[in-house]
């Protein structure tokens, strides 16, 4: 008995609760920090590398006013290898023609679709990129003919 009580009394100066009592009534509030979502900024098919380039600055502007996002930027071909060559290119025009930092640009083109796509995201600090293919439509990479 005299060691319950002795235990009781250490867990008791160290503030352990044990559900009675004033300890057990407080009504501090919690904080909750949600993550926001990633948000998709634009999304578009096969254009000219003219009208990409348009797009590709307006994205610039947005990440250059938020210094604090990263952008992931998904890119499907229809053939095996066109998608990695297309992210090539945005890559290349985002860090050496735009000047973004090469830390706030990732890539993914590893997947097919049967129409070309380049998805453009926003990405909050904590945030979890969006899943390859998250709204469907994924193909095996066909091998050009």
């Amino acid at each position: 008995m005299r060691v319950v009580s002795t235990v009781l009394l250490i867990l008791s100066l160290l503030g352990v609760s044990f559900g009675v009592g004033p300890r057990a009534a407080s009504t501090a509030p919690i904080a909750i920090f949600e993550t926001p979502p990633p948000e998709k900024f634009d999304e578009y098919g096969f254009i000219s590398v003219t009208k990409e380039n348009r797009r590709l600055d307006r994205f610039v502007k947005e990440l250059q006013r938020r210094l604090d996002v990263t952008c992931y930027i998904l890119v499907y071909g229809k053939y095996q290898g066109e998608g990695e060559a297309r992210a090539n290119r945005i890559k290349n025009y985002l860090i050496e023609r735009r000047g973004i930092n090469h830390y706030r640009v990732e890539m993914e083109s590893q997947y097919c679709r049967e129409d070309p796509q380049t998805q453009i995201w926003i990405i909050p600090p904590g945030t979890v990129h969006p899943a390859p293919g998250y709204d469907g439509g994924l193909q095996r990479c066909k091998v050009r003919p």
